[in-house]
């Protein structure tokens, strides 16, 4: 490496330690600072109110002629210390009594942090001005006697930072001494880094990126429904009201539509066609009521249907959709594959073998008729990342009747590159279709349904669908609204925010992961790829049951402790019990992630 090279990476370095210094300055810009900052401006303008009342002669006084001495490094070191220590301490005092609910700050909007940042950088500095001129005006107000006698001499104006500075050491002496055998204690353990780590990474969220719920809501559920972002909803407000402004029956207020619309389909090429932006043009991408709607528009372009056949990964309710179009269309035949739970542990080669064993034992011999298989992207119940892409190239070698439906609804959003290389793969009626309301955060229900351009596939135009043309039926601008602002929320900005969360809900997990115990078991695969989601399930391990009887029972006790997650039940072998699946959104605080693992272990017991 050349010295040019170790130069750079020692800058880069340094960048990331300020970086983290900066990140830590803003973590402790909450209320303790202000506090702080309005207690030392109190005193500032104490003294101000002192110096006035000493009636001193100011023509003397040369502040604004050598304003520059206050710069010298002595009053920088001070204004600097000042400036950092602050709100650093602040930040570190946070960390000490992160499980302290009485002592635990609310969270701030990101505007108002700042403001508080400013105003502290303001305060100190005013600070440090007034400690350069203080010796000036000492001088000015001339000795004073006290007790009567001349042997005690004093100056008739004390500046009260020498004030300050006495009660800080004698404060900070005794912080010393009570911090002493805490730090200790903190140091034996050996999880106090992981803890930090962990405690940083989630501390620098804002107020406008948590949700509209009660604080003290344990969450893990984004895999079933997103809870509503004060940012996101923010911003579907403020669509919405424009679009209101314009007379929603209006030209002008169905352009404004059409081109939210567009701006969301913008962005979802961007998500979703990272490594296939070729591909993108030629694929239609759009927008229906919900979820469901998007297979059933799906499935009624299938000409020739005669089975359709459902993964045993795919979630229960998308299979009664598929039941419940079969039941209006007789001809075609209906296969939902069951699970084996067993396979899940096994490695993605075992599941592949199995799951393509599956789906061809369950296609029919005929080949002049056409068979739908239903594939999810990512499994319902452990969050397990299914290559569906090696799936439908495996069997497009051997079958040529095949279309393909890949249920997106727990990848878009939760991945950070989804269907990607599909776009090689799905072709003429194939289609891939999710929900923007889980993982994307749309306040809304929306589903999307993307599938190669083709204009003439539409017999019938659906009278629901955001498409070439806007909805027949009564139009809900909530829809586009709703994703319109998830999409600026997360994917903006070369999809920072997406980004940032994901590292963070991967810290959560990795943490839940860790601290669960011996009493339970994640259900996790052998192969590490599978399982890079940020949601997954949870049982009681050999040798331990749950305590409740029945599923009921359970549910009642955890909502009653204030855990929101899915309690979910199994079939077959598995039948008589439930695992649980835990989501980790980025939004989940680490007390409140200590506070759901607290209650999981008192929900388990030892089977005698």
């Amino acid at each position: 490496m050349s010295m040019k090279d170790k130069l750079k990476d020692k800058l880069k370095s340094l960048v990331r330690k300020a970086d983290s210094i900066f990140a830590l300055m803003k973590i402790g810009s909450g209320w303790k600072l202000f506090y702080f900052d309005v207690f030392i401006l109190a005193f500032i303008l104490f003294d101000g109110w002192a110096i006035y009342n000493l009636n001193l002669d100011m023509s003397h006084f040369s502040f604004f002629r050598r304003i520059w001495e206050a710069i010298n490094p002595y009053y920088l070191t001070i204004a600097v210390l000042i400036i950092y220590l602050p709100p650093i301490i602040s930040a570190l005092v946070d960390f000490l009594f992160r499980d302290a609910e009485s002592f635990k700050e609310k969270t701030i909007p990101l505007r108002f942090r700042s403001l508080l940042l400013i105003f502290h950088f303001f305060i100190s500095i005013v600070f440090v001005f007034v400690m350069s001129i203080s010796h000036e005006l000492q001088v000015l107000s001339g000795f004073k006697t006290g007790f009567g006698s001349p042997a005690i001499l004093s100056y008739d104006y004390r500046p009260l930072y020498s004030w300050i500075s006495l009660w800080a050491v004698t404060i900070g002496s005794i912080l010393v001494v009570v911090a002493k055998p805490i730090l200790s204690a903190l140091a034996n353990r050996k999880d106090v880094g992981t803890e930090f780590n962990l405690w940083f990474k989630l501390s620098d969220t804002a107020s406008e990126y948590f949700p509209k719920q009660r604080e003290s809501l344990i969450f893990v559920n984004t895999a079933s429904m997103a809870p509503s972002i004060n940012w996101i909803i923010t911003r579907e407000e403020s669509y919405r009201h424009s679009y209101q402004k314009r007379v929603p029956t209006s030209d002008d207020a169905k352009e404004y539509l059409r081109a939210a619309a567009e701006k969301c389909r913008d962005g979802l090429r961007g998500y979703l066609f990272q490594d296939t932006a070729a591909r993108a043009p030629q694929f239609s991408i759009e927008f229906l009521p919900g979820t469901s709607r998007g297979l059933e528009v799906g499935l009624n372009q299938i000409d020739k249907l005669d089975t359709i056949i459902v993964s045993p990964y795919e979630h229960p309710s998308q299979d009664k959709v598929v039941e419940w179009f079969a039941a209006l269309n007789p001809s075609i035949k209906h296969t939902r594959l069951k699970m084996e739970y067993s396979i899940l542990k096994r490695g993605w080669s075992e599941q592949k073998s199995w799951l393509l064993g599956q789906i061809r034992s369950a296609i029919p011999v005929e080949a002049n008729r056409k068979v739908a298989i239903l594939l999810s992207e990512v499994h319902y119940l452990t969050g397990m990342v299914i290559n569906v892409d090696e799936i439908i190239k495996t069997l497009r070698v051997d079958y040529s009747n095949l279309v393909f439906m890949v249920d997106g609804s727990q990848a878009a959003g939760n991945l950070l590159k989804p269907f990607n290389r599909l776009a090689d793969n799905l072709h003429r009626e194939d289609f891939y279709y999710f929900s923007a309301h889980k993982w994307l955060l749309s306040p809304n229900t929306c589903g999307v349904l993307i599938a190669e351009q083709n204009p003439s596939r539409y017999k019938v135009y659906p009278y629901d669908l955001f498409g070439a043309e806007l909805p027949s039926a009564t139009i809900d601008p909530g829809v586009i609204f709703g994703i319109r602002s998830s999409l600026k929320f997360l994917i903006g900005n070369k999809m920072f925010h997406l980004k940032k969360f994901h590292e963070k809900s991967n810290h959560l997990k990795s943490y839940f992961m860790k601290n669960i115990g011996e009493q339970f078991e994640v259900i996790e695969s052998a192969s590490h790829e599978m399982n890079q989601s940020n949601f997954i399930a949870v049982r009681p391990r050999s040798g331990n049951r749950w305590k409740e009887e029945t599923r009921q029972e359970f549910w009642n006790q955890i909502t009653k402790d204030g855990v929101d997650l899915t309690v979910v039940p199994l079939d077959g072998a598995e039948a008589n019990t439930w695992w649980l699946r835990i989501s980790f959104p980025y939004f989940l605080q680490l007390h409140l992630l200590k506070q759901l693992i607290k209650h999981l272990k008192a929900r388990v017991t030892s089977i005698n």
